[in-house]
């Protein structure tokens, strides 16, 4: 009669590879402690995953999200730029200029895509 309460998995050879049996398909029970600190690793971890999962699923829609983030800081680039001359570009631009906001200052695209990924490797 096998025992239910087994310490160790039942391992077997079954010529290709050597197989383990899991002890039980019950996860373990871990007690949590509603008064322990949460951080915010904690709750941004879940959301991260579940981000980065369908970014591998629909990998368009990560390069138009890059592309309309690179635009929102050319078009903030723009404006700050212009502020200081004196008029507010916004009132004068033209949908071009909104869609050709990332690529028209190479330098200000260029420290975007590097800081991004400085904050990804961090």
């Amino acid at each position: 009669m096998p025992s239910e309460t087994a310490t160790l998995p039942a391992t077997y050879d079954t010529g290709e590879a050597r197989v383990e049996e899991p002890q039980s398909m019950v996860p373990p029970v871990v007690a949590h402690d509603p008064n322990a600190p949460i951080s915010a690793a904690d709750l941004v971890r879940p959301a991260q995953s579940a981000l980065l999962e369908l970014l591998r699923r629909e990998p368009a829609l990560g390069f138009t999200l890059a592309y309309l983030f690179l635009a929102a800081v050319g078009i903030t680039y723009d404006f700050w730029f212009f502020l200081f001359f004196g008029v507010n570009v916004l009132n004068y631009a033209d949908f071009s200029d909104f869609l050709l906001a990332a690529v028209r200052e190479p330098l200000v695209m260029a420290f975007t895509v590097l800081s991004a990924v400085c904050i990804l490797l961090l």
